[in-house]
């Protein structure tokens, strides 16, 4: 015969949920209530500034697409783009290793020269050289970049970050 257990030493009872007491009555602290108070007002600013900025730019995208057709223009094609300088006129000539190169730019105040140096049949890439210049005509030298059967190519670059087309010119 099996004896009867009571419930408080059945060890597998189930276990119910018991409330937890009544909660004590909240104090509230003036300087606790100000700062939420503060955070309150904040969020709310904060929210209400988000929404207008929404508003605003669903207005702009319904104006946009909507009142124009679909004919919206960006405002890339407002924005002149600026001419390239003339490309220079360009002697180049060997004395021993150094190039010598005598060149008019056309361009009132030029940055600068780019020089491409290199023979068609290397497989290599062409140096380049970028040379400052003070005046739109000149000769400058470039030290060791003369050899035979090469190429020699000059661009101008003006102030304003426009280039020309480059100039060919055959070594003399």
């Amino acid at each position: 015969m099996r004896s009867v257990q009571r419930l408080e030493e059945n060890p597998c009872r189930p276990r119910h949920f018991r409330p937890p007491p009544p909660c004590a009555p909240v104090v509230e602290d003036e300087r606790a209530t100000a700062l939420l108070e503060t955070c309150r007002t904040r969020l709310v600013a904060a929210a209400a500034l988000f929404t207008f900025v929404f508003i605003v730019v669903a207005l702009r995208l319904v104006e946009v697409v909507a009142l124009s057709g679909g004919g919206a223009e960006s405002h890339v094609g407002r924005i002149r783009a600026v001419a390239p300088p003339p490309a220079p006129m360009v002697t180049a000539t060997a004395a021993g290793n150094d190039l010598h190169i005598a060149f008019d730019a056309h361009v009132a105040n030029p940055a600068g020269l780019v020089v491409t140096v290199g023979a068609p049949h290397l497989t290599g890439p062409p140096a380049i050289h970028r040379v400052r210049v003070d005046a739109a005509s000149g000769t400058v030298v470039i030290p060791g970049a003369a050899a035979d059967q090469q190429s020699v190519q000059v661009s101008v670059g003006a102030e304003d970050g426009g280039a020309s087309p480059a100039t060919q010119a055959k070594l003399r």
